[in-house]
């Protein structure tokens, strides 16, 4: 094991142990719990959702409620696995059946989870998360735009497809236009040609 993976995965550790022991949003509440991101040596492409589902009944790992399948089916259109990408979430806690915590006080993890592993390419999904990182008139169409020189490809969450199965056709629409961006490797547009 190189010295440079070595410290990352020590990084990884430290950084999914300090999650599981945040107070801050819900400082001695039982029942909650943390989808942890799964550490990935050197990942093809860096994908934020916005919170752990609230009705899951049991920890799991991001995209892996209801929309499992339909993000299966995203990572295909993609040419890529679970094993290839590194997943992690806006908001990274919830209480379930109740709430999730704090997009404030989360967004400084994922702030650093971004300096630390400095992704080339990013696929936000979900309204929330696209407007906390990227702002709130950026279109979720799968149209790749350059900011500081990473690659953010913004589209709808996959529980769109869950919840409205008539929009399903349409959604895979824009995820095959997001699957065309990260082929090409570099935005199309800036945010200033929005």
């Amino acid at each position: 094991m190189s010295e440079t993976m070595r410290i990352s995965k020590e990084y990884h550790a430290y950084f999914c142990r300090r999650l599981l022991t945040c107070k801050k949003c819900f400082p001695e509440t039982p029942g909650k719990f943390t989808d942890m991101p799964v550490y990935r040596v050197d990942p093809k492409l860096f994908i934020v959702g916005h919170a752990p589902s609230l009705y899951r009944t049991e920890p799991g790992f991001c995209f892996g409620g209801s929309s499992r399948e339909i993000f299966a089916e995203i990572l295909e259109r993609f040419n890529l696995t679970r094993g290839d990408v590194y997943i992690t979430n806006l908001v990274k806690c919830t209480i379930v059946g109740e709430t999730i915590g704090s997009e404030e006080y989360c967004f400084k993890h994922l702030v650093e989870e971004l300096d630390y592993y400095k992704p080339k390419q990013v696929l936000v999904f979900g309204r929330v998360a696209v407007s906390k990182l990227l702002g709130q008139f950026v279109p979720m169409n799968g149209r790749s735009i350059m900011l500081k020189g990473v690659q953010w490809i913004p589209l709808p969450h996959p529980m769109l497809a869950v919840y409205r199965p008539a929009a399903k056709a349409g959604y895979f629409k824009l995820v095959n236009e997001a699957a065309l961006s990260y082929k090409r490797g570099s935005g199309q547009r800036s945010l200033w040609d929005y």
